[in-house]
């Protein structure tokens, strides 16, 4: 006695999980450990097709709502960002007239301007480190009673003509390499760090 034939006249391999039908090999599939004729394979298979689609959608959305958000706050920083500098380097005349008058420790700088070496008294800034050609070397920055910005590396310290030249160092508008650098609101931070350490 035969047994059950599939619809296309070939002996069957088994039953649909789903519907009992009666199916062969190759009009049949597999579904997570069970066998399905093609009806419900293609069902089961569009279904999760469709699962994935929607996850993926929801995370290309996800991902552009971040990337939107982060435009967003790089716009409003970028417009914010001439107020904030102001702000910060309006502090600092009145900051550096109040480490002067205070007891913080200064350091002696020797300083080359105008062609000749000059001594300075200040603070330490910050101290960071430069990848060169012939390999990598600190700089420090300082300043000074009067209010000068120096640099300081390998090659010797540098007077820095004017609060612009430090401000276009520390304003990011060097390459991305330039990592060390600070901006003005650093600045105001550090010297009210310097002044914490007065009483």
């Amino acid at each position: 006695m035969y047994g059950p034939v599939c619809a296309c006249g070939t002996f069957a391999v088994g039953l649909c999980k789903e519907c009992s039908r009666p199916i062969c090999g190759t009009h049949s599939g597999m579904w997570e450990g069970v066998r399905l004729c093609g009806d419900h394979y293609r069902e089961k298979r569009t279904e999760w097709d469709g699962r994935l689609q929607r996850e993926q959608q929801a995370r290309s959305a996800a991902i552009e709502e971040r990337m939107a958000k982060e435009r967003q706050e790089r716009q409003r920083a970028q417009e914010e960002r001439p107020a904030r500098i102001a702000e910060a380097r309006n502090q600092i005349p009145a900051l550096l007239a109040r480490l002067r008058a205070s007891r913080v420790p200064r350091e002696r700088l020797k300083v080359y301007v105008k062609g000749k070496y000059r001594w300075r008294e200040g603070w330490l800034l910050f101290t960071g480190s430069r990848e060169g050609f012939m390999g990598s070397y600190s700089v420090h920055y300082h300043v000074t009673t009067e209010g000068e910005f120096i640099k300081d590396n390998d090659l010797g310290p540098k007077w820095l003509k004017n609060q612009e030249a430090i401000a276009k160092m520390i304003s990011g508008d060097h390459p991305p390499q330039w990592e060390w650098v600070y901006d003005w609101a650093k600045i105001v931070d550090r010297l009210r760090e310097l002044l914490s350490g007065s009483s």
